[in-house]
């Protein structure tokens, strides 16, 4: 039978040309098979098929649609007892192939030694790649001795001599296992007679280009009956098409000339998530000019981006193709976050971070909130394992987690990991696991774990798989399920969102595509391995050059073929150069102009809608508000809060959002201040002050010792060494403050309060509280002092002019207002309001120098002030706004529970 090849420009639907050929007159769709590159082709031509027939898509008895993978692995006869070995069989007796081989590989690793034998985790990567490479040749059909004939460099038939021991042992061993891979099985099988004759005819519609075994097939299929090809292309032949005329026996004669582009424009962004804003406007640009949802494509070079696509812009309107990243399950995420929290266990305990990252898994069947209050209390960096039996629920949580990362080997790992996930759905809440089941892609993820797990579990061969230290099989198992994903589950939205392969055979009236950076588009090549490009072209196997040409060729195919077309790159340090593509287009396209910086960036998204002006964010204050602002105890810090953003107040004061807690491994300003604070208050207590202020030097060890003592509650102190070198150096540095402490007493100045704490109510009933760190007196004069372990405050916010109704910084003078409430403290008597330097000079400083200028009449402004800061708060009228001045927000803990996080 002959092979007819018709050539389709870009700019025509390749899918009209394969439905015209499958329905063409005499030919019966029963009787008529259609091979398509991806099974996204294949529900658009049912549509077009229905088109073209008249009749419904579902009524259509015919043709027959398979993916090529799919048609090729049918045609060829069954295997007998024989079966494919999956990656965890293929890994496996890869490694005791080259084990059994005994030759030096490290030669072909750039000198790395054999050790990785030894380590299933790095021999892994390793495997994956000997792999690609062996199942590139055989389907290629290139044997080792094609590859001995082109040898180019020294030792290179030494390297094939090694590969082709080790893939005649690996063939061995599968044989011996009972497999037959199924490269090998593609590339020797013979055509099934039974299959192929239920068809009189075959349409084949090629994007791309073949492999040899499959052209072989295809020309095996041909002389038992009709087979006709299409394809998109236009202007000179690639090598492969020509390599592909040669093999099927045919000439190929493409349309000369270039289709025209559409309208186009080209965006740059600084980031990655910024695109998705990006993405958002395209489509409503798009159907402001009358493009149907069914008729766009969002086309991800980078298939990551559809998680980040997801997440910002909701699934409503998207039609999704490609499966997501397993690893962003919470099924894989609980057992990730397992194996880190006992790979974290040491002769301290548990890392904190770990533990707390543990149980905020959302499948996690307990929660730490009485053990997380602690841990921020003592400022824990680890959690000692007998801490945990205070805590039995969270102690049997750890204990059935452990199973999974005890086990010896991947079967005993894969069983207890699939016991352990099941065990924790069991006892999570009705509704929990309610909700688990109604969501469509969080059963597939689920599926698709227990799945691989339940493949694990069940092998003979993963029983041989160990690990040599304790969580290492875990981890291999881990491996495994971080490079599967799962697969998406469509919802009916009529936006595509598809990978650049799966485009091939599709035409969209728009195309929008973020991510054109190199490297991502055209995708870099992971098939190079062992082999230079002056070999590969030597032998006829795919260089880079041939791959950069068949993305080139898919692009043109997209963009020809569209009337509109939006494409994006992001520029920054961690991304490669916009791509190559980009580059062409721009250069034959001068009147295309880069839009930088657009102004999508600022626009506020949200699921299924586009363009959306940014809301006002305000709180209103209704009874229950009201009844809890007159609960408040109002503070500096609090008032402080509310001058700075008042909806950062609400969330914090009112709505008792709880604030993020960060506990690094640095001793921070404030941890230092906390032990300073600690460490003096005990001292001063206890030690006479005769006796303690005496001369600098019995102060400077007397104050070292305590601090010592009470840095010996921190984990930051006592366990991290750079931490320690730190504070010793600021214990010496402290030298300068045992030296002004000890001027200040021969002075006449004594410490009469430390840690002062005052509740008390103004005049108009509202209850204001503070603790003043510090009050020294001489005579009738006071002083109010503040440490500050860290940075002081600029001078200018110190000032009346330095703020809102002429303050900025209120916490000095907020005590001086504590102070006379509660004792009628006379602020002629205040010597004045001080800052103790413990960072850089080590002594007092007055920042509020304009306090000395008129000291009653200070008092009644800021007096004033409050009341009229207190009387805005409980005013009803007055919505908790959010603060004018965005740069508020950089320093702001609640960022990312607030909703203008979303408008920058």
């Amino acid at each position: 039978m002959p092979i007819s090849i018709r050539c389709i420009p870009y700019r025509e639907p390749l899918i009209g040309h394969v439905a015209d050929a499958a329905a063409s007159p005499g030919a019966a769709l029963d009787e008529t098979a259609v091979v398509f590159a991806s099974s996204r082709a294949i529900s658009h031509f049912r549509g077009a098929i229905a088109v073209k027939t008249g009749k419904d898509a579902d009524a259509i008895a015919g043709p027959y649609t398979y993916t090529l993978d799919d048609f090729i692995q049918r045609s060829l006869a069954p295997n007998g007892n024989h079966a494919f070995p999956g990656e965890i069989e293929r890994r496996t007796l890869l490694n005791r192939a080259i084990r059994n081989c005994r030759h030096d590989l490290s030669p072909l690793f750039r000198g790395a030694d054999r050790s990785f034998l030894d380590d299933f985790l790095a021999f892994s990567a390793i495997g994956d790649r000997l792999l690609r490479f062996y199942d590139e040749i055989t389907l290629e059909g290139v044997g080792f001795d094609d590859l001995r004939r082109n040898s180019l460099y020294t030792d290179f038939e030494k390297h094939v001599a090694v590969l082709e021991a080790v893939f005649l042992q690996y063939n061995r061993e599968l044989e011996a296992n009972g497999f037959i891979d199924l490269p090998g099985f593609k590339a020797r099988g013979q055509v099934d007679n039974a299959f192929i004759g239920r068809f009189r005819r075959i349409v084949v519609a090629i994007s791309g280009l073949p492999t040899r075994s499959e052209l072989r097939i295809i020309r095996d299929i041909s002389e038992r009956v009709e087979v006709a090809i299409v394809m998109s292309h236009e202007g000179p032949l690639l090598r492969g098409q020509k390599e592909m005329a040669v093999a099927l026996g045919v000439e190929i004669d493409a349309p000369q000339g270039k289709s025209p582009l559409p309208e186009l424009s080209v965006h740059e962004f600084g980031d990655a998530v910024t695109q998705a804003g990006f993405i958002a406007e395209s489509i409503e640009t798009c159907r402001w000019l009358g493009i149907p949802d069914e008729r766009m494509a969002v086309v991800l070079p980078d298939e990551d981006f559809a998680g980040t696509l997801i997440a910002v812009l909701g699934r409503d309107p998207f039609n999704i193709a490609m499966g997501f990243p397993l690893r962003e399950s919470p099924w894989f995420g609980l057992l990730y976050a397992a194996a880190e929290l006992l790979a974290s266990l040491d002769d301290n305990g548990y890392d904190a971070q770990a533990l707390a990252a543990f149980f905020a898994q959302p499948l996690s069947a307990a929660r730490m909130r009485d053990l997380q209050k602690e841990i921020n209390a003592r400022m824990l960096l680890r959690v000692p394992r007998e801490m945990l039996e205070n805590y039995p629920n969270i102690r049997d949580e750890v204990e059935k987690a452990r199973k999974p990362c005890d086990a010896n080997n991947l079967r005993d790992a894969a069983s207890a990991a699939f016991s352990y996930l099941t065990d924790v759905e069991e006892r999570l809440s009705p509704e929990f696991r309610k909700t688990l089941h109604e969501n469509r892609d969080a059963r597939s993820a689920r599926k698709t774990v227990l799945n691989l797990l339940a493949e694990c579990a069940t092998s003979t061969l993963a029983a041989g798989i160990e690990g040599r230290r304790s969580g290492e099989a875990f981890s291999i198992l881990l491996s495994t399920l971080e490079a599967a994903t799962y697969p998406a589950v469509n919802r009916g939205g009529g936006i595509s969102v598809i990978g650049v392969l799966e485009t091939r055979g599709l035409s969209f009236d728009a195309v929008i595509m973020p991510d054109m950076n190199e490297a991502i588009m055209p995708a870099a090549s992971r098939k190079d391995m062992f082999l230079n490009t002056a070999i590969r072209r030597a032998v006829g196997l795919p260089t880079p050059d041939d791959r950069e040409a068949l993305y080139g060729m898919y692009l043109n195919n997209l963009l020809c073929g569209a009337k509109t077309a939006f494409l994006s790159y992001v520029n920054s340090s961690d991304r490669p150069a916009r791509s190559r593509f980009i580059e062409k287009i721009l250069i034959d396209n001068p009147e295309i102009e880069v839009a930088v910086g657009s102004a999508v960036e600022k626009t506020w998204v949200v699921p299924g809608r586009f363009r959306v002006s940014p809301p006002p964010v305000a709180a209103r204050k209704d009874e229950a508000v009201l009844a809890r602002l007159h609960e408040l105890n109002y503070s500096a810090s609090s008032i402080g809060a509310y001058l700075s953003c008042p909806y950062r107040f609400y969330l914090q004061y009112v709505s008792r959002l709880a604030e993020p807690v960060s506990i690094g491994e640095e001793l921070e300003p404030s941890m230092r201040g906390d032990i300073f604070h600690k460490a003096v208050k005990a001292l001063y207590d206890r030690v006479s002050h005769d006796e303690l202020f005496r001369d600098e030097k019995t102060h400077h060890a007397m104050l070292s010792d305590e601090i010592s003592r009470e840095a010996e509650k921190f984990d930051q102190a006592r366990i991290v060494p750079s931490n320690r070198f730190a504070l010793e150096n600021w214990k010496g540095r402290l030298a300068a403050f045992s030296a002004g402490e000890v001027e200040l007493y021969r002075a006449g100045w004594r410490n009469v309060e430390r840690e002062k704490k005052i509740e008390v109510a103004n005049p108009a009933g509202c209850k204001l509280k503070g603790t003043i760190d510090r009050i020294d007196r001489l005579g009738d004069a006071i002083r109010i002092i503040d440490y500050k372990t860290g940075s002081l405050p600029p001078k200018k916010e110190c000032l009346l002019e330095g703020g809102r109704g002429g303050f900025r910084r209120i916490q000095l003078p907020f005590y001086l207002l504590l102070l006379a409430l509660e004792a009628g403290t006379d602020p002629e008597l205040v010597d004045g309001l001080y800052f103790y330097d413990l960072k850089k000079d080590f002594g007092l400083v007055n920042l509020h120098e304009d306090f000395c200028d008129g000291r009653r009449a200070y008092l009644r402004g800021f007096t004033a002030f409050i009341d009229g800061v207190l009387a805005e708060i409980f005013d009803p009228s007055v919505e908790f706004r959010h603060a004018e001045d965005r740069r508020e927000c950089a320093w702001c803990p609640y960022d990312l529970s607030c909703r203008i996080g979303e408008l920058r």
